[in-house]
């Protein structure tokens, strides 16, 4: 304790020379080995940060080295690799493709409904958005409506880290034009005083004020902020462009198909080779042909010069051969892919799914009881949520201007409260769908969940849904009466049969007392 204290004492002493001159890192490496041993101080010096009160600034050569480096240091050549090798691992790897596409379809799309107070208009509203929704792709692709073009966008989130959706009326009419990340860069010459972030232009305060879109070799358009929605999951390291979240994982899955190439190879050659002749005394068929002087073969093997050797072919007809000359057949003892193989894939695999936030179990399909199951899905529904909360806040900013163009071109009537809407989103993860359907019913019964958000749920619109459920009641009921006219049986009995319920009986105090 004592020679503990003296330590401290000479340290301080130590950092005293320090802070009035002399030796700054010898005084302080020598007080260093009096307080924590002679080898601390390549310990703590190895990392070039000096001694570390944190021990995760404490770096040794056991432990990978990470780099750090500037807060925001994702570049546009880091962005771009990133994002060839992404698109090249959804092309080329299963495990990918299905991973980001999950996404996509658990994510999207997110549907809009008008909301003002005047019904009427809300029905022409909706009418003239999906006129725009059916012919939204700029590009006029087959199929491209505006529910794949947010699928698509959520694969983009994922393989590129972002998109740029510009809203255009270069057709006549309000279209989308998609814009790749990698055209979003920095012009080569931006004029004085501009400051520019990855293509990304900013004002004076770091508000994003406009993008700068490569179009061609050397040239740039600049798009103002107004005119397109950026799209991309804010992380505390990406806050002003996306980067893709496989970034995290991408070299776990590039292990898993190199450990899974090696191994099917080693299954190949376990299947076309059974064994081999092991002769005694070492001897070497090539030893008979030795090179001759100017060192070329003096003579060329031939087929009936070599030893004798057992063919394939006779091995799998089951004959039993005799090899001469104390030669063995020694079968190989075949072990490949080993019992862990798969265990250790997977485990790999789900690495790189949780760069995405899917909990792998859910990725990978584990043997789990119900109540694990429901926390798994609980889990991977929150990271789905936070996808659609991105396309909710984009698909707001784009019905707001498709009003606003119908309504300035004379299709739409201002009204209050034009800007107002709702969503829908995809529907909600579950494994118990039967129940989770009565738990559901009964709820909107006791006045605890609206029709609305009960139709919102399985993606289904509720004006349309009520409008449709009156047309059939309407229907039936003409019906009936028509068939009870026909046929001379009481409508009710027809009613009844298609879950119409009869009234009850008066009882005879009532007709009493009419």
């Amino acid at each position: 304790m004592l020679q503990r204290e003296g330590a401290v004492v000479s340290f301080r002493g130590s950092l005293a020379r320090f802070i009035t001159g002399g030796g700054p890192r010898a005084a302080v490496q020598r007080a260093t080995k009096w307080v924590l041993g002679p080898e601390a101080s390549s310990l703590v010096f190895s990392g070039g940060a000096g001694p570390q009160y944190y021990e995760a600034l404490r770096s040794t050569e056991a432990r990978t080295r990470i780099l750090t480096a500037a807060f925001m240091a994702g570049s546009e050549l880091s962005r771009r690799e990133l994002s060839l090798l992404a698109r090249a691992l959804y092309d080329n790897s299963g495990v990918a493709g299905m991973a980001v596409d999950m996404m996509g379809h658990y994510g999207a799309p997110v549907l809009t409904q008008a909301a003002s107070p005047d019904a009427k208009w809300n029905d022409e509203a909706d009418l003239t958005f999906e006129e725009f929704a059916a012919r939204a792709d700029f590009y006029g692709r087959p199929g491209a409506n505006l529910e794949w073009l947010q699928y698509n966008a959520s694969c983009s989130m994922d393989l590129d880290g972002d998109t740029l959706p510009v809203l255009t009326r270069e057709a006549g009419f309000p279209q989308l034009q998609f814009v790749e990340a990698h055209r979003i860069t920095t012009p080569g010459d931006t004029g004085p005083k501009v400051p520019i972030d990855q293509g990304v232009e900013l004002d004076r305060y770091g508000r994003t004020i406009a993008y700068h879109v490569e179009i061609d070799d050397g040239k740039w358009e600049r798009v103002p902020s107004g005119q397109a929605y950026l799209l991309y999951e804010q992380t505390p390291t990406t806050q002003r462009r996306g980067m893709t979240p496989l970034r995290r994982g991408l070299n776990d899955l590039r292990d898993v198909r190199d450990i899974i190439g090696f191994a099917k190879r080693n299954v190949k050659i376990d299947a076309a080779l059974n064994g081999f002749i092991e002769s005694p005394g070492g001897e070497d068929a090539g030893d008979d042909f030795d090179d001759g002087a100017d060192g070329t073969d003096a003579e060329k093997p031939k087929a009936e010069n070599l030893p004798p050797k057992v063919k394939r072919w006779d091995l799998e007809g089951g004959d039993i051969q005799e090899l001469t000359n104390g030669r063995k057949f020694v079968q190989l003892d075949k072990k490949n892919p080993g019992p862990q193989f798969g265990e250790f894939t997977e485990f790999l695999t789900g690495l790189f799914v949780s760069s995405l936030g899917i909990p792998p179990a859910f990725f990978l399909g584990a043997k789990m009881t119900g109540p694990g199951w429901r926390a798994v899905i609980g889990m991977a529904q929150r990271r789905f949520n936070k996808r659609q909360e991105v396309l909710t806040s984009f698909m707001r900013w784009l019905r707001v201007r498709v009003t606003a163009d119908a309504i300035e071109s004379g299709r739409l009537k201002e009204v209050p409260g034009w800007d107002r809407v709702t969503f829908q989103r995809p529907p909600r993860l579950t494994i118990d769908l039967g129940d989770q359907e009565r738990a559901d019913m009964e709820a909107v019964q006791a006045g605890l969940m609206t029709r609305a958000e009960y139709f919102s749920r399985r993606q289904q619109s509720w004006g349309d849904q009520l409008t449709s459920t009156f047309a059939e009641d309407k229907a039936l009921i003409e019906g009936a009466k028509q068939l009870a006219k026909e046929t001379g049986v009481d409508e009710k009995i027809i009613l009844a049969k298609y879950g119409f319920e009869q009234p009850k009986a008066e009882k005879s105090e009532d007709k009493d007392k009419k």
